[in-house]
């Protein structure tokens, strides 16, 4: 069976959100994404050795999550940007966001969030 073109193994680069942050390589985001059409990634597909507990491809657009430590989980935002054959580049936000807060008052933790990009091959 053919697989979808998301999947496979990218190259993952993140650069947090402060003056003269260079892109740093954190690992691989290996997306499993079978040839079905409903957009949604396929279980087994981690980031940085994370795994990706929702995610969806919906044209261009890119969306997961995974658990951060406990309470906290790293949302990430994005879309395709160069697409020729086999090679892509695709990146965006990702936002470090409390999944439980002990009140209104409680801030997520803005120092992990940063930009993304993610290359194949």
């Amino acid at each position: 069976m053919a697989r979808h073109r998301f999947d496979g193994v990218w190259k993952y680069f993140f650069t947090a959100d402060r003056f003269g942050s260079i892109p740093v390589h954190r690992g691989d985001l290996d997306l499993r994404k079978g040839s079905d059409s409903d957009g949604n990634f396929d279980s087994g597909s981690t980031i940085d050795s994370n795994n990706i507990t929702t995610g969806t491809i919906t044209g261009k657009k890119v969306e997961f999550e995974h658990p951060a430590e406990t309470g906290k989980k790293k949302k990430y935002k994005g879309e395709v940007f160069f697409e020729l054959g086999d090679r892509m580049i695709m990146g965006g936000r990702v936002e470090k966001v409390n999944t439980v807060k002990k009140d209104e008052r409680d801030a997520d933790d803005a120092q992990e969030d940063g930009s993304w990009v993610a290359t194949k091959p």
